[in-house]
C-alpha cells in the first residue's frame, strides 16, 4: 500500500508542537524566506502561524504526448482517418487506433513478422486497440470505421457460410442415400463395404463481437481471428481485477499472443480445442475508472499483471476544443478507398508477395528484415531495453515497454501488405512503425503516471471548487470530508492523499491541536482558507 502524502503545512504544524519558532519564516513557493514579525497572524487557539498565500490551481498537468502523424498508417487508411475524424471532428487518434487493431486482427491468421535474422522470433500482428478521453470526446464515433469495415467482413462470411451450407447440403443427401442403401444391403444379407464419411455441417465463421463471455468467445475463436468492440470498457476491466474471473483474464491473456493453441473441458461440452487462439480487443473507455483499476493494482502489488500492457495501441490525447458548429465536407471517395481495403485483407494472400515458411512450422509464412530494417529495429529494440530496465520508472511503464515488439510488428505488417510491398519489409516501413511506437509509448507514460501521481487531482480539484464557492469555509476534518462523502475521501488514504495536494496548493492548512490535561492524542482540523472564495481552481 502507498503511502498517504504529507503536505507542507503538517510539517510546519508538527514542527510547532516540537517547539519550532515559525514567527521567522514563511513559504513562497518551493522557498522558505525569513520574514518580518509583523506579517505574523495568531490562529484561534493562539499559536503563531505564517499569513496565507493566495490558493493555486490543484496539481500539475498531465504529461505531453507526442503528436499524431498520417505516416503511422497506410496512405489509403491515413486519407480516410484523417477526412472522418476531422469532420466530426475528434481526436484522429482514436479512429487511427482502432483501424490499426482492426487490420492486424484480420492479419493474424495469415502472416507474422519475424525479428530475428537468424533465429526464430515471429510475431503475430494482434494488437490491442484503448481510447480513454472523458465523455463527450466522439470516443463513440471513432468506432465507426473499424465497426464498418468488420461488418462488411462479416457480411462476406456469412455468404461464404451459405455457399458451405448449400455444399454440406449436397454432400448430405448424397451420404443418406449410401447409408440407406447400405442397410438394405445389409438386410438382404449383403456384406458391407466401407461406408461413406458422413459429411460435417459448416460453423459460420465472425469477424466480431460485442457483449460476450469468455466461454463463448471461445466458441466465435475456434473458427479464426475475432475482435470484441467494446465500447464501454470499464466492466470488462472491473471484471479482470475480480479474483474470481482469473480463468476469464487467463483467457484474454492468451488470445492476445494470436499464434498459440488453446484448449479447454467444459461439462456438457466436453473438450474444446482451438489451434491458433486469437482475439482482439478495441475499447473505449472514461480516465476515472482506468485510473482507478490501475492505482488499486498498484496498492495491492499488481501493478503489472499483463492485461492493461497488452493495450499496445493505448491513447489518451489532448482534448479537441471547438466552440463551434464544424461541418467541413466529407470526402465519401476516401472513406469507400479505405473501407475496400481494410475488407480486401481477409483475400490477402502473403505468400504471392515474398513471404516465407514459418521455420517453426507453425503453418504461418512470415516476411523478414531487410538489412536496413533490421538496424533500424535493433537499434530501438536495444533503447527499450534500457528504458524497461530503468528501475527509475514505474514497473507497469516498464512492462508496457516491453510489449513494444508486438505492435512494431502490427504496424510494419499492416502498411506492407495495405500499400502492395513485396519481399522483405523495408527501413522506410520499419522507421514508420517505430515512430508509431515511440507516438503509443508517450501515451502510455501519461497514464501510468497519472494514475500513480495524479489520480487524486481530479478530486482535489472538485473540493476547491466548492471552495472557490464559498460551499465549504471554516475548519474541518478529515473523518467529517469522509463522512459527508466528498468527491473522492472514500477512505483515510485517500482522504489524506487528497488533503496534501489542496494543502500544496494552499487552498487550506492544517490546524494541530495539542492534547488536553486528561491525555489523549492531538486532534488535527484543516482551515479553509480565506482567499479561497473566487480564487482559481
Amino acid at each position: 500500500m502507498t503511502e498517504p502524502r504529507i503536505g507542507v503545512g503538517s510539517l510546519i504544524s508538527i514542527a510547532r508542537q516540537g517547539g519550532w519558532d515559525a514567527s521567522h519564516w514563511v513559504r513562497r513557493g518551493e522557498q522558505v524566506k525569513p520574514v518580518e514579525a509583523a506579517n505574523i497572524a495568531n490562529d484561534h487557539s493562539g499559536q503563531q502561524v505564517v499569513d496565507w498565500a493566495a490558493p493555486s490551481p490543484v496539481a500539475r498537468d498531465p504529461l505531453p504526448v507526442l503528436p499524431w502523424e498520417p505516416r503511422f498508417l497506410p496512405a489509403v487508411l491515413a486519407d480516410m482517418v484523417v477526412s472522418y475524424a476531422d469532420s466530426i471532428p475528434m481526436n484522429r487518434e482514436f479512429v487511427a487506433s482502432n483501424v490499426l487493431a482492426t487490420c492486424g486482427s484480420l492479419l493474424s491468421s495469415k502472416v507474422q513478422l519475424a525479428l530475428k535474422q537468424q533465429g526464430p522470433w515471429e510475431e503475430t500482428p494482434n494488437c490491442w486497440a484503448l481510447n480513454i478521453a472523458p465523455v463527450s470526446s466522439h470516443k463513440t464515433p471513432g468506432l465507426k470505421p473499424a465497426r464498418e469495415a468488420l461488418n462488411r467482413v462479416e457480411e462476406r462470411y456469412r455468404h461464404q457460410h451459405q455457399l458451405e451450407i448449400a455444399a454440406y447440403q449436397s454432400k448430405k443427401i448424397i451420404y443418406d442415400a449410401q447409408v440407406k442403401s447400405a442397410k438394405a444391403a445389409a438386410a438382404k444379407g449383403h456384406s458391407l463395404g466401407s461406408l461413406p464419411v458422413e459429411p460435417v455441417a459448416p460453423e459460420q465463421r465472425r469477424a466480431v463481437t460485442n457483449n460476450v463471455t469468455y466461454q463463448a468467445l471461445s466458441t466465435l475463436a475456434e473458427h479464426g481471428p475475432i475482435v470484441l468492440l467494446d465500447d464501454e470498457a470499464s466492466g470488462l476491466f472491473a471484471e479482470m481485477t475480480d479474483p474470481k474471473n482469473q480463468p476469464a483474464k487467463a483467457f484474454y491473456l492468451a488470445a492476445h499472443a494470436g499464434s498459440g493453441s488453446f484448449q479447454t473441458d467444459r461439462v456438457g461440452r466436453g473438450a474444446v480445442f482451438i489451434p491458433r487462439l486469437c482475439v482482439s480487443i478495441i475499447g473505449n473507455i472514461q480516465p476515472e475508472p482506468l485510473l482507478r483499476i490501475l492505482l488499486g493494482a498498484a496498492r495491492e502489488g499488481r501493478q503489472a499483471d499483463g492485461f492493461v500492457q497488452r493495450f499496445g495501441f493505448m491513447t489518451m490525447p489532448d482534448p479537441l476544443l471547438h466552440t463551434e458548429l464544424v461541418d467541413l465536407p466529407f470526402d465519401f471517395s476516401k472513406w469507400t478507398a479505405g473501407q475496400d481495403a481494410i475488407v480486401k485483407l481477409v483475400d490477402y494472400d502473403p505468400s504471392q508477395h515474398g513471404a516465407v515458411a514459418s521455420m517453426l512450422g507453425t503453418g504461418l509464412p512470415y516476411f523478414k528484415l531487410s538489412d536496413a530494417a533490421n538496424a533500424i529495429w535493433r537499434a530501438e529494440y536495444a533503447r527499450q531495453l534500457a528504458e524497461a530496465q530503468n528501475t527509475e520508472l514505474l514497473e507497469a511503464y516498464r512492462q508496457h515497454v516491453m510489449k513494444q515488439p508486438k505492435l512494431i510488428a502490427t504496424v510494419a505488417l499492416v502498411i506492407h501488405a495495405l500499400e502492395g510491398h513485396e519481399g522483405d519489409i523495408s527501413g522506410p516501413v520499419m522507421e514508420r512503425a517505430v515512430a508509431a511506437s515511440r507516438f503509443y509509448l508517450s501515451h502510455a507514460k501519461r497514464i501510468y503516471y497519472m494514475s500513480a501521481h495524479d489520480i487524486y487531482a481530479e478530486p482535489a480539484r472538485v473540493i476547491a471548487n466548492r471552495m472557490a464557492r464559498g460551499d465549504i469555509t471554516g475548519e474541518f476534518t478529515a473523518r467529517e470530508a469522509q463522512r459527508k462523502g466528498w468527491t473522492g475521501c472514500v477512505d483515510p488514504d485517500a482522504t489524506t492523499s487528497i488533503m496534501a495536494l489542496l494543502e500544496d496548493a494552499d487552498w487550506i492548512r492544517p490546524v494541530v491541536q495539542a492534547a488536553s490535561q486528561l491525555g489523549g492524542r492531538p486532534s488535527k482540523r484543516w482551515q479553509v482558507n480565506p482567499l479561497a472564495q473566487g480564487a482559481k481552481c
